[in-house]
């Protein structure tokens, strides 16, 4: 076994967020421990208490490593398509990442703090800058909407495209011979058609 010596702290960081996204493809969220983990890169668990605090900061740790390249893939829709094609490009993003790893997936956005304590508010932050590109293209192609109603009409039809790859996953959509990226379009183009619906009617009640 390794000795806390032979690596830096960083390094023992990364190769324990490596170690745990290796073991996610290939098996449950609910297969790992912290002295799996500790195991896998020849230390002991007491060394990754020392780096992380906990295993729950560990895999927190590993979530937001995951959604800063979600975040990084957003933000090259963002500045290289229009805003239409980069919310396709987005939702193809997020549905490919659920598909590749739905271990992984599941530990993103389904983790929760333990004993009711906040989420750091880097991780809040993280989840913010991920979100704002979807916000950015929605504002753009509805300039009438108001920052607020173009903030929230983004989380409902993020939460919409989240639904759906959940109930794919869990095999709950019954819909035979239908892909996942298909289905993901055309829930986005009814999202759209919906805030599109909305900023018509406020325009009627406020001419």
């Amino acid at each position: 076994m390794a000795r806390r010596q032979d690596h830096s702290h960083d390094e023992i960081r990364l190769m324990a967020i490596e170690a745990v996204d290796a073991l996610l493809q290939q098996e449950p969220l609910s297969a790992l421990s912290l002295r799996r983990v500790a195991a896998s890169i020849g230390y002991a668990p007491s060394t990754l208490i020392k780096v992380f605090g906990n295993f729950h900061y560990l895999l927190l740790a590993v979530a937001a490593r995951q959604l800063a390249l979600l975040e990084a893939s957003f933000a090259t829709a963002t500045k290289t398509l229009a805003p239409a094609d980069a919310l396709s490009a987005m939702v193809s993003a997020y549905g490919e990442l659920a598909e590749a790893s739905q271990s992984l997936f599941s530990l993103i956005f389904e983790l929760r703090m333990p004993d009711e304590a906040p989420l750091p508010e880097a991780h809040s932050a993280l989840i913010e800058r991920v979100l704002s590109h979807p916000e950015a293209c929605v504002s753009a192609l509805f300039p009438s909407l108001s920052a607020e109603l173009a903030r929230s009409q983004t989380r409902l039809l993020w939460a919409a495209i989240h639904g759906l790859v959940i109930l794919s996953l869990q095999d709950k959509l019954f819909l035979a011979n239908q892909s996942l990226s298909k289905l993901l379009i055309v829930q986005l183009e009814n999202q759209i058609n919906a805030i599109e619906a909305l900023t018509n009617h406020h325009r009627e009640v406020n001419p």
